[in-house]
């Protein structure tokens, strides 16, 4: 009985202390478009966020997690690309922040967590990953109806991850600026769907 409860306890602590790790103090998000040959091909976000890390600094160093999600068609399946770039920033203004190394990262959209496949990267700190339906589709509805998924990420391999809010504004400038995106996605959409038939 006693182990039953110390376990509960204990879990529940844990619980806590992962979504204690990652204070945000200010987030950012920008839609974007990419065409070939005048059409949609990528329909994407970047995102910055600011943060505090209680997990490798007891004081809460800030720190930012900067990167952006890309969904593509791909041979009638949907394709989102992650990218994830971390950043420390320095106690004093005469110090330039420093990049750190991005060892792993999945997002949670609702109740599910889901691993990207993992990609070769332009620069050897940045985590890039793929995932494809149904995920990216999930991943995308969360995006479109919540407005806000999660993207959990850690330094190195096996460590705990950090967890902070990818989330698109709901008020109506916010929705008028992802009006491209919006349209860039129901292209790539209409085109995959027209390839599985």
């Amino acid at each position: 009985m006693w182990r039953l409860i110390l376990s509960v306890l204990l879990t529940a602590l844990w619980t806590d202390y992962g979504y204690g790790q990652a204070k945000v103090q200010s987030s950012e998000i920008e839609h974007f478009v990419q065409t070939a040959d005048g059409k949609p091909r990528l329909c994407g976000i970047e995102f910055t966020i600011l943060f505090s890390d209680y997990v490798t600094s007891t004081a809460g160093r800030l720190a930012a997690a900067r990167g952006s999600l890309s969904f593509a068609e791909e041979k009638g399946n949907i394709a989102l690309f992650l990218k994830v770039g971390g950043m420390d920033f320095a106690a004093g203004p005469a110090q330039p922040p420093t990049k750190f190394a991005v060892a792993n990262a999945s997002l949670t959209a609702g109740e599910t967590t889901y691993a990207a496949s993992q990609l070769p990267c332009e620069e050897n700190t940045m985590f890039c990953g793929i995932f494809w339906l149904p995920a990216s589709g999930i991943i995308y509805s969360k995006l479109s109806r919540e407005r806000t998924i999660t993207l959990n990420f850690n330094r190195t391999k096996g460590s705990l991850d950090f967890q902070v809010p990818i989330s698109r504004g709901t008020n109506a400038e916010d929705f008028k600026k992802s009006l491209p995106f919006e349209e860039c996605m129901g292209t790539i959409i209409s085109r995959a769907q027209a390839k599985y038939r």
